[in-house]
Formats: C-alpha cells, sequence, structure tokens
C-alpha cells in the first residue's frame, strides 16, 4: 500500500494542523509539497486527535543486518508509480505504513484521566485519543481539560510530549494584549526558556525559526513565532527535537516534543548510514518514480528535508522528502494540449 499525502496533516495558517493535501493545487504551485510535509511533521501536533479502532503498541527493536541501507517510496503527491523497466526503488509495505499513516486510534491501555505538570502549574486532562506520529517510536495519548487545553503524554513512560494552551481564557488576554516593540526578541527567550526544560540548548544550535501572520479574536494583527530545536547527526536533524510556538504578544501558545529518548539509539546506528549518499539515492529513486508516462523532469529532485527517526519497531531509518518539477507532453488522447508543468512531491524512508 502506498500512502497519499492526502492521509498526512501539514500546517495550516493559522499554526494548526489540517488535511489540505485535497485541496492541492497543480503547476507551480507543487514544487513545494515535500518541504510542506516534512515541515509538518517536525512543528508542533496540536492534539486534533479523535476516536478511532483499537491498536496495540508495537516496540520490539529487529536485527538489522550490516548490508548498505536501501531507498523506499514511503508516500507521494500527485503520483508514485514506478517506471516498468526499472525496480531500484520499491515501495515500502509493511506494518509501518498503518502506524505512520496519521490515523488516531482508542488505546486500550491508555488512562481515562492523565495529569501533568509545566511551569508549576498542573493539568489535567479526559483521554481523546492516540496515534503514532510519524517519526516518532512511542504512540502519544492525547488529553482535552475542562478549560479546553490540551497535552500529550508518552504513552511508554507518562511523560509529557506537548501542551496546547489555547483554551478560551487565553484568548481573551491574547486579545487584551498589546504588541510587543522587540516581539522577535521576546518571543526567542520564551522559546529558549521553554525548550530548555527538554533539551541542552548547546547540543541543538541555533534554532530554525519560521513567522505566520495571524490575527487575533478581535482580527488585530499578530505574528505567531515557530522555533524549532533539534539535535543532529553528521549535519542531518534528528527527531530529537523541541518545538516552541509563541506569539508576537509574548506568550507561549504550544510546545512540542519529537522523540528525544531515541537520540542514543539514533546516534549509535547512524555508522552504518556513515558512507550514505542521501542525495545520490533520493535522484536514483525519483528517476524510477514515474508518475507521468509523457512528463520529463525539468528540475530537481530537490531534497526539502531529512531527518534520522526510531520506529516502532526499533530501526533506525532516515526519512526524506524530495520534489521535482515534470514537464508534460503532448499526448494521442490530449493532442491539442500545451506542454505544461507538474509538480511531485514524495517522501521516503532509507533503510
Amino acid at each position: 500500500m502506498l500512502l497519499n499525502m492526502s492521509q498526512l496533516a501539514v500546517i495550516g495558517g493559522d499554526g494548526t494542523l489540517t488535511l489540505n493535501w485535497q485541496e492541492r493545487k497543480e503547476g507551480k504551485n507543487m514544487k513545494k509539497i515535500a518541504m510542506i510535509l516534512l515541515a509538518a511533521l517536525l512543528v508542533l501536533n496540536t492534539f486534533a486527535c479523535t476516536g478511532g479502532s483499537e491498536k496495540q503498541a508495537v516496540n520490539q527493536p529487529q536485527d538489522l543486518e550490516k548490508t548498505q541501507p536501501k531507498c523506499y517510496l514511503f508516500s507521494s503527491a500527485n503520483g508514485g508509480l514506478q517506471s516498468e523497466d526499472s525496480a531500484d526503488t520499491a515501495v515500502y509495505e509493511g506494518e509501518l505504513m498503518s502506524q505512520w499513516d496519521g490515523s488516531s486510534f482508542k488505546a486500550s491501555d491508555a488512562p481515562a484521566k492523565a495529569s501533568v505538570t509545566y511551569g508549576g502549574e498542573t493539568y489535567t486532562g479526559t483521554y481523546r485519543g492516540s496515534e503514532y506520529r510519524m517519526g516518532n517510536s512511542y504512540i502519544t495519548h492525547y488529553y482535552t481539560g475542562d478549560n479546553c487545553y490540551e497535552f500529550g503524554i508518552n504513552s511508554e513512560n507518562g511523560k509529557l510530549v506537548g501542551i496546547n494552551f489555547q483554551t478560551e481564557s487565553f484568548y481573551k488576554k491574547e486579545s487584551a494584549a498589546s504588541e510587543l516593540r522587540n516581539a522577535r526578541e521576546r518571543a526567542e527567550e520564551v522559546a529558549r526558556e521553554c525548550a530548555a526544560n527538554f533539551v541542552n540548548l548547546e547540543e541543538c544550535g541555533e534554532p530554525t525559526v519560521s513567522v505566520v501572520p495571524l490575527g487575533d479574536e478581535s482580527g488585530a494583527a499578530m505574528d505567531l513565532y515557530q522555533y524549532f530545536f533539534c539535535r543532529k547527526l553528521n549535519g542531518i536533524e534528528t527527531r530529537a527535537y523541541v518545538a516552541v510556538r509563541v506569539n508576537s504578544r509574548g506568550m507561549l501558545v504550544s510546545f512540542s516534543l519529537g522523540d528525544l529518548d531515541s537520540f542514543d539509539k539514533m546516534e549509535a546506528d547512524s555508522v552504518r548510514f556513515d558512507s550514505l549518499n542521501i542525495e545520490d539515492e533520493i535522484r536514483k529513486a525519483v528517476q524510477n518514480i514515474h508518475p507521468f508516462p509523457n512528463g520529463t523532469i525539468v528540475e530537481g529532485p530537490d531534497i526539502d528535508r531529512a531527518f534520522y527517526a526510531v520506529t516502532p519497531q526499533g530501526e533506525t531509518v532516515i526519512i526524506a522528502a524530495a520534489q521535482a518539477t515534470f514537464l508534460l507532453q503532448q499526448t494521442d488522447e490530449q493532442p491539442t494540449q500545451d506542454p505544461d508543468t507538474f509538480g511531485a512531491g514524495y517522501v521516503f524512508i532509507i533503510k
């Protein structure tokens, strides 16, 4: 089974995760679809988790063969068919497809109630649902409090992995607050204070920062600053990260943790990928995946993001997103059609 990107969450203009691949646009607007996908995988999930069927946790390490890692197609947008003359790029199949597909479910072992502490405050919530967030080895259980705040915990140890502070009282306070003259500087201070509770900032280096223009409840302009603190291995990102969102009024909006406890395993296993040239592997893979029989690659493939992750089965992998632009030629079925460009995005798993 090949995952379509319409099954995966991306970040919307308001900072929430939405399923907007069904509204994807053709042509040049598709050039950065893979980058948007991977960015979504690495920013805060706002815990929009709903009930579903029951799944069981799977976290049993596998014995890895000491062979050259192989590149598999994991998901795609706007096509992802193998060319008939090559089988070098296999489509990934296995249990991981149903685990990292972004679907939510009810976990039989999830506590009906849970409490977490952050910043000296205790947050208690009622269980809503669970999911394997793509790139994480553990299940996240999601809870909602009476004041509508949301938080997630690691199913294996009960540790806090994120809070969304956007409650009714938060919005009222936000609307009453004024824009800060030094908004960006203050936002970074707040983000660093938050992230330092979970990681050594010196091990992460400088964070990646993005700004999303928003409006408050009254419609007044406001910016959302998103900070991404990440540990790297040989220059490649890992799922050991903290993502923090702060508005331009100096208020902490939310934070989310990746798979921090898996960094040591990723570091130990990374030697297996030392001789791997990710760019070459992705280039060969895209050339073997031809969604358009009458298409020619005219731009790319370009890697938009790559990172180490540990699967629920305990295997260290590299996940990479790439995009390419195709030129579509005339066909017998559409002889009057002018040549056009079309973007396609892919997510690969190297293991």
